[in-house]
């Protein structure tokens, strides 16, 4: 007997039902299964190394174990003997009428559906020890909830693998079978999990501020300036090592230049995967009036451009609080661009446009990181940096920059206010092939990395 496992989609959306095919083969009618059943499970893993105890601690959480149930033979096991009372994430769905199933000797064909949960099954974790090292495992493992309450937190989204952090999730198809020296058949495959997203969260406070302003001090050289020059309002004098090059100098010295650089960020802060946004990028100088650098700042120069995300995981592991796991990714550079800044006003404060047409279709992929989300032993918040590179009075480039937080989203979004599903903006992109599995082979592949997935995670 062989068991083969087929996925319409390798990427699963929470709050929606994820639709596969088994392919079961039976040699002969003495080699039926009594049971055939489809499992999806999802389980976050943060692991730390205390340098004081010289421990090892792994904190393991399990987000979903549910179980669809295609088949029964007549004199097989019950459907309570499937599914174990106490375990409080672990839910049994039968397909009426599975036991009007059919095998035959050959191949069967089945199709089958499992609707992806929205929240996280596991609100709490307690801990215990193992020799030097230190686990906490939840109801699914080695310890049993003790809050059988329920958790408000989404689940959290697939996450490539790395030393401290990895969530993931995985579907396996099992024919069990009689007898004692009889093994049971399985095929399993990673997917990767877009989790849903809830509207009027407390991290919308990330999306107040549309606009983000940051003051820069640069300096440049210019004509030399009497002492009255220097009021409040006006450039100020170059301090520290940009003073002692004013030293000397017949007819020129070094002013500081406070620049301020404003991003805007359209639509909004909360930005889903594969949705394009634009940034509005604004700079000034940062004097009370046009009059106090006429004469002084002459050219005022655009040499590059950069767009980085920023994606910070944390998280605590036997109660020991993690180093934050930083990443970067560029989502756009542009370099000698060579563009003279366009002044908004011939008065008032110095203001300038940035004009880049690049600005307006930038993409956050799921390849680039996944979505922001917070669950008990983990968090992953993001955040854009602009860069932009400058020339003042034909200087060598000097750059000023402006971080702001945002909300990245997987375009899945839940209304808690209706407690359903919003229809999404956008056509959903299942980027990953589904690939087949056999319990003869391997379960497909990830561009994460993560080719493998084995019996024991699906284990109890």
């Amino acid at each position: 007997m062989r068991v083969k496992l087929h996925l319409d989609s390798q990427t699963a959306f929470a709050g929606y039902p994820l639709r596969g095919t088994v392919e079961l083969f039976v040699d002969n009618a003495n080699s039926m299964p009594t049971e055939l059943y489809v499992q999806f499970k999802g389980t976050s893993t943060t692991a730390s190394n205390s340098s004081v105890s010289n421990q090892t601690f792994i904190e393991r959480h399990t987000h979903a174990n549910k179980k669809v149930q295609l088949y029964v033979a007549p004199d097989g096991p019950s459907s309570s003997s499937s599914a174990p009372t106490d375990r409080p994430t672990e839910t049994i769905d039968e397909v009426p009428p599975y036991e009007k199933l059919t095998l035959q000797p050959g191949k069967n064909t089945i199709r089958f559906s499992i609707d992806i949960p929205i929240f996280s099954g596991c609100p709490y974790a307690p801990g215990i020890s193992d020799g030097h090292r230190r686990y906490q495992r939840c109801g699914y493992a080695r310890v049993k909830h003790t809050d059988r309450g329920t958790t408000t937190l989404p689940l959290p989204p697939s996450m490539p693998p790395s030393s401290r952090f990895i969530v993931k999730y995985g579907v396996r198809a099992v024919a069990r079978r009689a007898g004692i020296f009889k093994m049971n058949k399985s095929a399993m495959k990673v997917v990767r999990l877009a989790p849903a997203a809830l509207l009027q969260s407390s991290d919308d406070e990330a999306l107040n501020d549309l606009v983000t302003t940051q003051l820069n001090m640069l300096s440049a050289k210019s004509i030399r300036l009497p002492d009255s020059y220097f009021v409040p309002g006006a450039l100020p004098k170059a301090s520290g090592f940009r003073q002692l090059m004013s030293f000397g100098s017949k007819g020129t010295m070094v002013v500081g230049v406070p620049v301020k650089l404003s991003s805007e960020i359209f639509p909004h802060a909360r930005l889903p995967h594969n949705v394009p946004f634009s940034l509005k990028l604004g700079l000034s100088i940062d004097v009370d009036d046009m009059s106090r650098i006429r004469g002084i700042i002459n050219e005022f120069d655009i040499t590059s451009i950069k767009v980085v995300l920023k994606s910070n995981t944390d998280g605590t592991a036997g109660g020991l609080i993690m180093m934050p796991e930083p990443r970067t990714t560029t989502l756009l550079e542009l370099k000698n661009i060579g563009m003279s800044l366009r002044m908004l006003s011939t008065s008032g404060i110095p203001q300038y446009q940035v004009e880049c047409e690049k600005l307006k279709a930038l993409i956050i992929r799921p390849e680039d990181t996944p979505p922001s989300f917070t669950i008990k032993s983990m968090k992953l918040r993001h955040s854009l940096r602009v860069e932009v590179g400058l020339t003042i009075n034909g200087s060598s480039e000097k750059k000023v920059d402006v971080e702001r937080n945002i909300i990245v989203t997987s375009g899945n979004d839940y209304d808690p206010d209706s407690m359903a599903m919003l229809p999404p903006g956008y056509e959903f992109n299942h980027n990953h092939a589904a690939g087949n599995s056999d319990d003869e082979g391997s379960s497909g592949s990830s561009d994460w990395g993560d080719d493998d997935i084995k019996e024991d995670f699906f284990a109890d």
